[in-house]
Order: C-alpha cells, then sequence, then structure tokens
C-alpha cells in the first residue's frame, strides 16, 4: 500500500492526503476568495498527474441547489479551459466519496501537441462548503492514478 501524509492546509481549510512515496509536490495558490491547493507527481513518474482542490468558505450550498450550482461550476471550468462544447443535461454523473456529495463530469482536452484527460468534482462537505477537485492526466492514463485519488477523496477533510 502506498504510504500518505496527512496534510493540515490551514489557510484552504483542509486537511489532505499527499503520496508521500514517491513524495507528491504540494503547493497553495491564493486565490480571490480562497487558496487553491495543488498536488502533482514528482518529475518522471508515470503518469504524470495533477489533483487541485478549491474549497469555498465564503460558499454554502444547499442539498437541493446542489445539482444545478455544480453543472453551473463545471461549465465555468469547462469554459475556462477553452472548451466550446457545453456541459449537457445528464452528463453528470452522482458522486459519493468520504464526506463528499456531488457530481462528476470527465472529458477531455487538447492543448498545443498534447492531450489531457479530466476528472472534475464539484460538490459539498457536510458543511455545506463547495469543494471543486480536478484531476488531470495524459489522454488514456487516468485509471492508473484512480486508486490514489479515491483516497486523496475518501480522506479529505475540514478543518
Amino acid at each position: 500500500m502506498r504510504p500518505f501524509q496527512e496534510t493540515r492546509l490551514e489557510e484552504a481549510g483542509l486537511t489532505v492526503l499527499v503520496p508521500s512515496r514517491p513524495q507528491w509536490v504540494l503547493s497553495l495558490t491564493p486565490m480571490k476568495r480562497n487558496q487553491r491547493i495543488e498536488l502533482s507527481t514528482p518529475p518522471n513518474y508515470y503518469p504524470a498527474t495533477s489533483i487541485q482542490i478549491v474549497r469555498d468558505a465564503e460558499l454554502s450550498v444547499l442539498v437541493d441547489d446542489l445539482d444545478s450550482v455544480a453543472a453551473s461550476a463545471m461549465q465555468s471550468i469547462r469554459s475556462g479551459l477553452g472548451m466550446a462544447d457545453p456541459l449537457t443535461p445528464g452528463a453528470l454523473q452522482d458522486v459519493r466519496v468520504g464526506n463528499l456529495t456531488g457530481f462528476e463530469d470527465n472529458f477531455s482536452i487538447r492543448q498545443g501537441d498534447a492531450e489531457y484527460d479530466l476528472r472534475n468534482i464539484v460538490g459539498a462537505l457536510p458543511s455545506g462548503h463547495l469543494v471543486s477537485i480536478l484531476v488531470s492526466t495524459p489522454a488514456g492514463q487516468i485509471a492508473h492514478i484512480e486508486h490514489i485519488v479515491e483516497k486523496i477523496l475518501v480522506n479529505l477533510r475540514e478543518l
């Protein structure tokens, strides 16, 4: 079993598991209302992976509104990545993992000569705070890191 290090990130309001053998790179990027956590694989790791996690401490979502809020957030992420095709109703899959309840959108993008598979999850923690998780790998490789992503998601906790 791959070892993980539980890491408290006060600025982001979350505790996350960080793969520790090999040690993944952890960084925090300030945003307008919160911090973006990014976990990325070390150089020469296969497959190259990035996991971005953002918790919005200023936005609480009611369970009844979660689907429309998640769809709107996911469409914004798609647009921000330059995707012209809109998110289609029914494209979202329910997801419940650890403390997170929400929706998932899987898609691919091309940037230059490279193609990437993305798994985007938008959901709510028990507090109602919205969380967005974006996983990116080279095309066709996301299945290779699924067990790591699931372990991180299952153990994601608010402080």
